[in-house]
């Protein structure tokens, strides 16, 4: 059975799909394989992989935590809550804001993170989502910013847009670090 694409995930690709190419350089493959090694293969999240460090080896274990975590995440990358980070409930309310994600897309200026709610809280959203979108290549990149996507939906199902991110690579480092620092604070 062919899997169908929501309208939403369907304005998103032909929205991205003039630059979705890769460019590949010396410096390009280097920040790959460190965004791989932290994301991939090093993701904390429960569906991460099973020799990964998980949360509560980094000291992430109550909800302060995780929202220490979101706090540091969101002031070292320089995002504004509601405005540049929105974390939706679930993915309708992600597929609401395509247009908004249009419009940011065009103006390529400022870090997003835009995601929704997969099986479990907030930052393990997070966290699995930036993973998935580098395991399943559902990213490019233009000038100094990482596009990432995820496509969300179960067989046979309609297949929605999961999240949206514009990140620098210092961002991403940012968001990996943020786990060991908020470990020693």
């Amino acid at each position: 059975m062919e899997k169908k694409n929501s309208d939403s995930l369907t304005r998103f690709r032909e929205l991205i799909e003039r630059d979705n190419k890769r460019i590949n350089t010396k410096k390009r493959e280097t920040e790959r394989k460190n965004l791989e090694d932290w994301f991939v293969y090093d993701c904390p999240a429960h569906e991460g992989p099973e020799k990964a460090k998980k949360f509560t080896d980094y000291g992430i274990r109550y909800g302060y935590d995780y929202s220490k975590l979101k706090n540091r995440i969101i002031d070292t990358v320089g995002l504004k809550e509601d405005i540049t980070y929105r974390y939706c409930k679930n993915g309708n309310e992600m597929e609401a804001l395509i247009d908004e994600i249009e419009e940011l897309y065009s103006s390529r200026r400022k870090p997003i993170i835009f995601f929704s709610k997969g099986e479990n809280g907030e930052m393990d959203s997070l966290y699995i989502r930036i993973r998935h979108s580098f395991a399943h290549g559902n990213f490019f990149k233009i000038k100094d910013y990482y596009y990432l996507w995820n496509e969300t939906g179960k067989k046979g199902r309609t297949l929605k847009l999961g999240s949206f991110m514009a990140l620098k690579y210092g961002d991403l480092k940012k968001i990996y670090n943020a786990l060991a620092t908020t470990k020693n604070n």
